[in-house]
């Protein structure tokens, strides 16, 4: 049996036999975005075109998880604070996330830097009147000083923690 053609492009992941995609262990992509807002989820299984979506780690090992139980103790801090208010499905969101755990770690000492899952944690982001995200707030002594909505350069985010490390 002669295999099929392969033709067409999937977003560069790989290539897809657009007659035979789903039938056929040939020409499957090698990497697979299927659900909106995912990153490519790793080798599928050439027989049944099945696999493990591998969502992106927006929590790393820097950054505090806040939530409404310890919300207030955490921006209550001697210290200016940084909240990221969040969402796993929301693609800016995905972009800011490994700034935002970057700088954790170089104002580690310095500053308090977190992060808030608009989902999990809806009376805090109802607080705030959270409506688009994602939304970072700088706190200081418990009160915000400074707000930045949508995704932002690291160096802009650096800058408004700064001006609070300082003052």
């Amino acid at each position: 049996m002669a295999l099929p053609k392969r033709s067409g492009s999937y977003r560069g992941f790989g290539t897809v036999d657009r007659r035979n995609h789903s039938i056929g262990p040939v020409n499957f992509p090698t990497r697979c975005l299927l659900k909106r807002n995912l990153l490519p989820c790793g080798p599928v299984d050439r027989k049944q075109h099945t696999h493990s979506i591998k969502p992106l780690t927006v929590m790393g090992h820097k950054a505090i998880e806040i939530t409404d139980a310890n919300f207030d103790q955490i921006i209550n801090s001697d210290k200016p604070v940084l909240v990221d208010f969040w969402a796993e499905w929301c693609g800016p969101c995905r972009m800011v996330g490994p700034v935002v755990e970057e700088l954790a770690g170089e104002y580690e000492g310095k500053a308090v830097i977190g992060k808030v899952d608009v989902d999990s944690n809806p009376q805090t982001s109802a607080k705030f009147g959270i409506r688009s995200i994602p939304t970072l707030l700088v706190f200081k002594n418990g009160q915000v000083v400074d707000k930045q909505v949508g995704a932002v350069p690291k160096h802009v985010l650096a800058q408004k923690l700064d001006a609070q490390v300082t003052a």
